[in-house]
C-alpha cells in the first residue's frame, strides 16, 4: 500500500480445501483476506507482487489448481476496485497429473507490449504426463490471453531483452531434457533435447530453435546488450558422460553460434551456473560449486 512499511502475505489451503491468501500487518494483524477456487500450487513461484499499472497500488498473482484446470488470480488490495482476476481459466491437465507433477516456470510481470503497463507472465510444466507445458502472456488491459503452442519442451524463463531492436521484449529461456515424454506424445521441440529457445512479445520463436541433443542435458541463456548487435550468452551442461564438459556459447541475436568453448575446470561433480544481476547489461557471471567465480 506503499506506506513505507511491509506487510506480510500468506497462501494457505482453508479447512474447506479453497486457496485462501492473507495479507496480515509485521505485528499479525489481518488487513485483507481473499479466498479463490482451487488450491494451493506448492512452487515457489506460485506467486508474484508488483506493479502492474503506474497508476495504481501493486498487484498480488499466483495460480490455483482444481482437478482439471489452471486458474489465475489477481488482487490489488489496497485498491477500491481490488478484483483484478478470478478464476480466470489458463490451461487444462490430465486428471492424472498430482499436484506435485505440475511446477511453474517462474512468474513475472513485465511490460510486454510497449504501453507502460506489465502484462502477468508465467507458465506450467507437467512431468510424467508432460501436457501441458506452456508459457503466456497475459494483458491486463485489453484481457487478451497469449499461449505457446504444444511443445514438449520444459521450460523457464530467465531474461527480458529486445533483441531485434522492435522496442518490445523478447523471452529468453533455460530448457532442461527431463526425458518424461518417451513417445508418449508427437510434439514438437521434444524433451530428450535441451534448446536455445528465445519468444518474441506474441509467443512466437524469434529465430528456428536450435537443438541440442542429449538425455538430461539443459541450455541456460542470458542477453548481452539490447539490438541486433546484442549477444545470446549460453551454459550447456548434462549430468550424463556423453554430454562431455560444460560449454558457454556465445550466439548472435539470430541464434548462430559465434563461439564456444569449454568452463575452465570441468571436474566430475562440479556444477556451473550463469547469473545475471540487475542492473549488469552488458556482464555475465559464471560461478562454480567450489566457490569460484568468473567474470
Amino acid at each position: 500500500d506503499d506506506d513505507g512499511t511491509s506487510e506480510r502475505i500468506v497462501l494457505f489451503n482453508n479447512t474447506e480445501g479453497k486457496a485462501s491468501v492473507k495479507i496480515l500487518t509485521l505485528d499479525g494483524e489481518i488487513l485483507y483476506h481473499y479466498y479463490f477456487s482451487g488450491e494451493i500450487i506448492p512452487s515457489s513461484g506460485s506467486l508474484v507482487t508488483g506493479r502492474f499499472d503506474p497508476s495504481r497500488p501493486k498487484g498480488i498473482f499466483l495460480m490455483t489448481r482444481t482437478s482439471d484446470s489452471i486458474l489465475l488470480q489477481g488482487i490489488c488490495p489496497a485498491d477500491r476496485d481490488d478484483t483484478l482476476l478470478f478464476n480466470y481459466p489458463i490451461t487444462w491437465f490430465h486428471p492424472e497429473n498430482t499436484i506435485r507433477d505440475l511446477t511453474l516456470p517462474g512468474f513475472f510481470l513485465h511490460d510486454m507490449d510497449g504501453d507502460g503497463k506489465n502484462e502477468v507472465i508465467s507458465g506450467i510444466m507437467a512431468g510424467f504426463r508432460v501436457e501441458p507445458r506452456m508459457l503466456f502472456v497475459y494483458n491486463l488491459v485489453t484481457k487478451e490471453l497469449i499461449k505457446t503452442p504444444r511443445m514438449g519442451a520444459c521450460v523457464s524463463i530467465t531474461d527480458f531483452a529486445d533483441l531485434d531492436a522492435d522496442g518490445l521484449s523478447e523471452i529468453l529461456l533455460h530448457t532442461y531434457a527431463i526425458s518424461n515424454n518417451e513417445g508418449k506424445e508427437p510434439l514438437p521441440l521434444d524433451d530428450h533435447s535441451a534448446w536455445l529457445l528465445v519468444f518474441s512479445p506474441r509467443l512466437e520463436n524469434l529465430f528456428p530453435p536450435v537443438r541440442f541433443e542429449g538425455k538430461y542435458t539443459a541450455l541456460t541463456s542470458y542477453s548481452l546488450g539490447s539490438g541486433v548487435t546484442s549477444r545470446i550468452v549460453s551454459l550447456y551442461y548434462g549430468k550424463t558422460k556423453e554430454a562431455g564438459a560444460p560449454k558457454l556459447m556465445l550466439f548472435d541475436s539470430k541464434g548462430h553460434l559465434l563461439r564456444k568453448i569449454s568452463v575452465p575446470d570441468h571436474s566430475p561433480g562440479l556444477t556451473y551456473h550463469l547469473v545475471k544481476p540487475d542492473g549488469y547489461e552488458d556482464h555475465i557471471f559464471l560461478t562454480s560449486s567450489n566457490g569460484n567465480l568468473f567474470y
